[in-house]
């Protein structure tokens, strides 16, 4: 009977021992040895991190190749599957990580996905994050996915940074908060909100709507398309060198917008406003290009874009900035239409280096929102014309 006891009391306890032994074993530290995540001896313990309880830890530690341990490279080859990733340090800020996910390769976690401490990813291959948050990257961390890349879901936080290549594809991006930058320049499906000082990027296509949370200036490149609302109000800024279509264009309370001459602006809403004291500066371009902001608002036919936009008298700050064009004579139509169009046009100032030129141009007149005039050379590059006319006559006497 002793002997049962004794027996039954080792198989306990070395049972215990077992499972507190496979409960440390969960967590796998990167060493660093190389860069391959599929060699063992990269891992604490020589055991890749690999199933349903498996975490790994990606970050330079005591125990790695201090200061700099060899990047994580999963390479293509067997599907990487395990509960957790973790890069960064969460105790230690001074203890970043860097993982390169190569194309062909896949990895999966069943739960978290997170950056921090200023980590970096890159992929090109397939990432898939199974809980609500999907991948999290936080504490000035940065992501960057290239062509072919696939992520299902992408949440940005604290200072954190994402580039979205071309050919890369995110099933669903969290709208941005504490001052995250998300740069799209891709094709993504979705509305997206840039909140607390974060700054949203399109470069590529936003099928869904822009908005604008954030007292940091927003902006619409000139290869980027947002086919859905973009409504600039209080305190709200964006630059769009871009077109924005299928959707509600606004200006009102006090959001300012930039346009840039390669700007193509149609707003398809009733609520297509200048409004209360919003502010509208119009970049025109060196070959005297302007972007137009146009609208169907009231209009039977809306593919003519040819509609009025409401007009708030209190919009007093519309600026049209003729830096980058040298001189000569301009057309310039900087609206389809707009209610009170001649208290409008006396508010808009057209500025050159600085100084007001409005008296050199005149509004038409034609319920076009469209001004005639010309750009004049400075007084300098007058004085250095006359002065190369001198030296060449002066030249010609001499011969």
């Amino acid at each position: 009977m002793k002997t049962k006891i004794i027996t039954a009391t080792l198989l306990c306890a070395t049972m215990a021992l077992t499972s507190q032994v496979q409960a440390q074993d969960t967590y796998r530290d990167w060493l660093g040895i190389s860069d391959d995540w599929n060699v063992a001896t990269n891992w604490q313990n020589g055991i890749i991190p690999s199933g349903p309880d498996a975490t790994a830890r990606i970050y330079n530690s005591t125990t790695s190749s201090d200061p700099v341990a060899f990047n994580t490279v999963l390479k293509a080859g067997p599907a990487a599957s395990l509960k957790n990733v973790w890069i960064g340090n969460s105790n230690d800020a001074a203890e970043a990580g860097n993982l390169t996910v190569e194309s062909g390769a896949s990895l999966t976690t069943t739960d978290n996905f997170i950056l921090e401490n200023n980590s970096v990813l890159t992929s090109s291959g397939a990432i898939s994050v199974v809980n609500a948050n999907g991948m999290i990257v936080r504490d000035s961390s940065s992501v960057t996915l290239k062509s072919g890349s696939t992520l299902n879901k992408l949440t940005l936080q604290n200072n954190s940074t994402a580039t979205l290549e071309s050919g890369s594809s995110v099933t669903t991006i969290s709208n941005l908060a504490n001052s995250s930058q998300l740069t799209l320049s891709t094709t993504y499906t979705g509305d997206l909100t840039a909140n607390n000082s974060s700054v949203l990027n399109v470069n590529g296509t936003l099928n869904g709507n822009f908005g604008i949370g954030s007292d940091a200036m927003q902006s619409i490149g000139a290869t980027g398309v947002v086919n859905g609302n973009v409504e600039v109000s209080t305190g709200d800024q964006i630059t769009i060198a871009g077109e924005i279509s299928g959707g509600q264009f606004s200006v009102n309370g006090t959001g300012m917008a930039v346009i840039e001459s390669t700007a193509d602006i149609k707003s398809d809403s009733a609520e297509s406003w200048i409004y209360n004291t919003a502010a509208v500066t119009w970049n025109v371009g060196a070959d005297g290009s302007v972007g137009t902001l146009r609208t169907n608002r009231s209009e039977s036919s809306l593919d003519a874009y040819d509609g009025e936009w409401r007009y708030d008298v209190t919009a007093v700050d519309m600026i049209v900035n003729l830096d980058d064009f040298a001189s000569g004579a301009l057309s310039l139509q900087l609206v389809s239409g707009i209610q009170n169009e001649s208290t409008w046009a006396n508010n808009v100032t057209f500025m050159k280096n600085g100084s007001d030129v409005t008296s050199d141009f005149s509004w038409d007149g034609a319920g076009t929102g469209a001004f005639t005039g010309a750009v004049i050379p400075e007084p300098s590059s007058l004085v250095l014309l006359g002065l190369s006319a001198a030296a060449f006559i002066l030249l010609r006497r001499k011969k």
